[in-house]
């Protein structure tokens, strides 16, 4: 199993328009009725006013980081460019046919892609001091679940929800992601690529177990009816691992540094192992009794999407 700290993000290039069309951008000299919506060019983010706002009040001043309210805006969401590097599954960057990105990066092996919605995507790592590309790859990122001919015929073809990516390390480099959905909106959800360092040989008993869970809340309206909304969802999976003893202080250490931090998880090294054991998100929990040889271990992550 590997671990990665998601690595800065440094973009060079896209296709996809820094301000988002249809919301206008705070200008200090206008007024603002309540519920206007506005986008930020300094915090890359949107803003809804909580009541009429006279000019001047800029909402990156207003709206407290923490609670994302202020006095006057509150915070909704990054705009379209961004949201694909900010910790919310719901959230996609989307544009027409496809998406791309153009990173400055150094010293990363892995890169992953979640919620994703594409018929393939060129994964292009290019060394900047030789100009020389490292990789040139495209991926088919749909799949069909075939058993039989009802199934060949009737059975729709299906986009595979991340994408993970073993890929070359080299100082000073620029990564590109074509993300392609031809004739139609493609999407991605998160996207993030670091440097992996082992934590451990994975097991298969006990074994690795993945879940996706709603959030829902119930209340009741004034006449006494009881008003479903549906909220985001979150996936967990827990994972053990075994690897020699000798290595417990540098495994603790390693695990230490990524507590609350977003993280790639790659249960599965393989490239055409299973993607339902890589994902992003946070280390919640780790249990590592110490055994004499060999130290066995349990973490608990729960991701972003």
């Amino acid at each position: 199993m590997r671990l990665a700290k998601r690595s800065e993000i440094i973009i060079l290039d896209s296709n996809v328009a820094v301000e988002e069309e249809g919301t206008p951008v705070w200008n200090s000299d206008d007024t603002y009725s309540v519920l206007s919506i506005v986008q930020s060019s300094l915090s890359n983010r949107k803003y809804k006013a909580i009541q009429d706002i006279p000019a001047g009040i800029d909402p990156v001043v207003d709206v407290n980081v923490t609670t994302g309210i202020g006095t006057y805006w509150y915070d909704i969401e990054a705009t379209n460019y961004f949201k694909a590097f900010d910790e919310l599954g719901s959230s996609v960057c989307s544009n027409e046919n496809e998406i791309y990105y153009k990173f400055q990066t150094s010293d990363i092996d892995i890169l992953y892609l979640g919620n994703i919605s594409a018929n393939s995507v060129r994964v292009v790592v290019t060394n900047s001091d030789e100009d020389t590309i490292l990789l040139d790859s495209t991926y088919d990122t749909t799949s069909r679940d075939i058993y039989d001919w009802y199934d060949w015929t009737y059975n729709p073809i299906e986009f595979d929800n991340n994408f993970f990516a073993n890929i070359p390390m080299a100082f000073n480099t620029t990564l590109e992601i074509y993300i392609t959905n031809t004739n139609s909106i493609a999407s991605v959800g998160h996207i993030a690529f670091g440097r992996g360092v082992n934590a451990g040989l994975t097991l298969l008993g006990p074994a690795p177990t993945i879940s996706k869970r709603g959030v829902t809340s119930k209340t009741r309206d004034e006449w006494g009816n009881i008003v479903t909304r549906k909220k985001a969802r979150y996936s967990r999976m827990t994972i053990s691992c075994i690897f020699d003893s000798f290595s417990v202080d540098i495994i603790e250490n390693r695990l230490e540094k990524f507590v609350d931090t977003p993280l790639i998880v790659v249960g599965d090294e393989r490239d055409d192992g299973y993607k339902s054991l890589v994902i992003y998100g946070e280390l919640k929990d780790h249990n590592m009794p110490i055994g004499i040889s060999k130290t066995e271990y349990k973490l608990e992550i729960e991701g972003y999407l």
